[in-house]
């Protein structure tokens, strides 16, 4: 890493906080505003962010070892979320935002009652509290601890202060941090706003690194014909 990796580093994250902080404003009126961003949003950014949440720093990663064993299909681990992502835009969103509601725990509270509403809500939150998120956000943040030590080459421990403190568990501190302050003031809007720039840059990112490896390797002709030499690239692209 050279002084103006760091630089550009630097301020990137420091513009993703002023940009979050910025939405501030656009957040503090109501609990809508903040959780909901004033139900002004468009498609486009919702649609966005969605697709962002799901490009998080395990993704790369993940997608090249299915692909690495299965082949292209392995993608289908994720492609086959498009079709549920499809059916909701069109068929459910529109009934949902007529609910008025602000969370599905609000909307599990309206459309189930009784006791046996009650268990599906306490269900719900489990598996997503418990289990799901809980996972997520495990695994991704430890893709993000392995990128980082591997970009930044750093080592396992580092002393600061004075004191050793595990590479990961700054490095985690740090990301928290940042992403906490600008979730915590400015709400779905610091979030959809960010998430836009932050998938605009991976998208673009993603190509130059696609042209880049395929120079790297001599083209598409010289890939082919590695691939092609090697003992297996699992089954066909179906």
């Amino acid at each position: 890493m050279q002084t103006l990796d760091w630089i550009v580093i630097g301020l990137y994250l420091l513009s993703q906080l002023a940009l979050g902080l910025y939405c501030e404003s656009k957040s503090g009126h109501s609990v809508e505003d903040f959780f909901l961003a004033g139900r002004k949003l468009t498609w486009w950014l919702l649609g966005t962010s969605m697709v962002a949440t799901a490009f998080a720093s395990d993704t790369p990663l993940f997608i090249t070892k299915l692909v690495r064993e299965y082949g292209i299909s392995g993608a289908w681990y994720y492609w086959n979320a498009s079709l549920n992502g499809l059916l909701a835009a069109f068929f459910i969103s529109y009934l949902w935002r007529r609910t008025h509601v602000i969370s599905d725990a609000e909307f599990r509270e309206l459309r189930y009652s009784g006791n046996s509403g009650k268990a599906v809500r306490a269900g719900w939150a489990l598996y997503w509290s418990a289990a799901s998120t809980f996972f997520s956000l495990a695994w991704v943040i430890l893709a993000m601890v392995k990128i980082s030590k591997a970009v930044f080459e750093l080592s396992d421990t580092m002393m600061i202060a004075g004191y050793e403190m595990q590479t990961s568990v700054v490095v985690v501190a740090i990301s928290l941090a940042i992403t906490g302050a600008y979730s915590a003031a400015s709400g779905l809007w610091g979030v959809i706003v960010t998430d836009f720039v932050q998938f605009i840059l991976a998208f673009l990112g993603t190509g130059l690194l696609a042209w880049f490896s395929i120079n790297h390797v001599g083209g598409l002709a010289s890939m082919k014909a590695q691939i092609a030499a090697l003992p297996s690239v699992g089954p066909g692209f179906f």
